[in-house]
């Protein structure tokens, strides 16, 4: 496994590489995190191959990427909201769209909102108001919070890790842990795209190390998953799991 350390691997080893984990995730019935994990890989870097799968990879990342938004229309979606203040991001988003405003996911246009301070339908002129929680969802899967507690068990302190969903507060995914481990939250959150695939709701969170790690990040990405982070010293904002 040395050469699969190395900042490029050669396509045809990931490749292997990616195949013989499939295989053995298959044939054992283990979680696939635990295996990436017993090769000495980063996750992160699992997760870059598996977007590169079958294709030839190249150290440079000089070209733009496919999602992001041009300076020109960043501007049209941040007038467009200033002219529709009352209105969430999801609604300016289609309604952008069908005006043939800016052709942008949701997703898209609530991250050009967050950094302009546009966030929140209740802001006024200037965007300084800081928001008091996220939009309530309207269904099912639409957010899902996570969040780490401590647990007595037999005079035994564990992690309790737990996702649950914010329209319906049904527990999407739990397991006990000895360790808070960025992987130990990735492996409750992988099953519970196993439970519920199909899925892309936004993952709420506040700012503990684990999710702001890289192979959290990565993952997220992965799965094409928006994550919002509750304002430092705020539960609040994350206070349905809290």
């Amino acid at each position: 496994m040395g050469s699969l350390k190395d900042s490029w691997t050669p396509p045809e080893i990931r490749d292997e590489f990616l195949d013989y984990i499939d295989a053995m995730t298959e044939k054992t019935g283990l979680n696939k995190l635990k295996l990436i994990e017993y090769s000495g890989i980063s996750t992160s870097k699992y997760y870059h191959w598996q977007q590169n799968r079958g294709k030839p990879l190249s150290p440079k990342r000089d070209t733009p990427r496919s999602h992001q938004l041009l300076p020109t229309e960043v501007d049209a979606i941040v007038e467009y909201k200033k002219k529709h203040l009352e209105l969430g991001y999801r609604r300016l988003a289609w309604m952008m769209v069908d005006e043939d405003v800016v052709y942008a996911s949701p997703a898209s246009v609530h991250r050009v909102y967050v950094r302009n301070g546009l966030n929140t339908k209740f802001t006024r002129d200037g965007g300084t108001k800081h928001p008091t929680g996220f939009e309530q969802p309207e269904s099912a899967h639409e957010q899902w919070h996570i969040d780490i507690a401590y647990i007595n068990v037999f005079s035994t302190f564990m992690f309790l890790i737990t996702i649950l969903d914010g329209f319906s507060r049904f527990i999407v995914s739990w397991r006990l842990f000895r360790t808070m481990r960025s992987l130990d939250v990735e492996i409750v959150l992988q099953r519970a795209f196993e439970n519920f695939s199909g899925v892309n709701p936004r993952v709420i969170t506040d700012n503990g190390s684990q999710f702001l790690s890289k192979d959290f990040k990565s993952m997220l990405k992965h799965f094409g998953i928006e994550h919002s982070k509750s304002r430092v010293n705020h539960p609040q904002s994350n206070g349905k799991i809290e």
